[in-house]
């Protein structure tokens, strides 16, 4: 199989380049990280999708964010990835808003940190410029997992 693929005017483009492969590993790395690390917040909100027929379709969010990846697949394969570690400032920030969440029992402000967190890790790995051309499908993936019945509740 070629690694290779037809922009629309019929050029051909790299579909995967090495710096995209090595970016990606690394920003899927911190992304389990982050998952791994408030797996307890995202259980919490896995289990307001599956309680409630309202938001049964924040499971679609994520095929729907990878598709609209997809579609601009030749606009990235154009970009070449560089890390922009001044991203790791606001993910610090964000952590410090999960911990005030959680040590307020704050559900809604620990599941926006998490999800504003896990948007984050892409331009931290990915570069800043790149990022226009991923921001409409991860700040709906932001936009639409926060329940508003998560909004102020507050867990014992």
């Amino acid at each position: 199989m070629s690694d290779r693929a037809a922009d629309p005017a019929g050029t051909p483009v790299e579909a995967l380049g090495v710096s995209w492969r090595r970016s990606l590993l690394v920003m899927l790395a911190v992304v389990a990280a982050v998952a791994g690390l408030h797996r307890e917040t995202l259980v919490v909100m896995e289990r307001v999708w599956a309680g409630s027929e309202t938001f049964t379709h924040a499971y679609l969010v994520p095929v729907i964010s990878a598709w609209l990846l997809w579609r601009q697949r030749m606009v990235l394969a154009a970009i070449t990835p560089r890390p922009s570690f001044w991203m790791l400032l606001p993910m610090a920030v964000l952590e410090g808003v999960w911990v005030v969440g959680d040590l307020m029992l704050v559900n809604s402000l620990t599941q926006f940190a998490v999800v504003a967190m896990l948007v984050s890790c892409a331009p931290t790995y990915v570069e800043l410029r790149t990022w226009p051309a991923t921001s409409v499908p991860s700040a709906r993936c932001a936009t639409s997992t926060r329940s508003p019945a998560s909004r102020n509740s507050v867990t014992a």
